[in-house]
């Protein structure tokens, strides 16, 4: 999760970027963290910046 919001942080504009956090993504959806979890992580890292 740490390496998601890093990437969300990061630039994404790139399509490099784009990879990296569809990347990142999957292996969270596929260790089981469901998507409402990855949201609010990423509205709090949002929030926080």
């Amino acid at each position: 999760m740490f390496q998601l919001t890093q990437t969300v942080g990061s630039n994404t504009a790139s399509p490099q970027g784009w990879q990296q956090l569809e990347l990142i993504l999957r292996k969270a959806l596929e260790a089981g963290i469901s998507p409402g979890d990855i949201a609010r992580l990423i509205e709090r890292h949002l929030q926080n910046r």
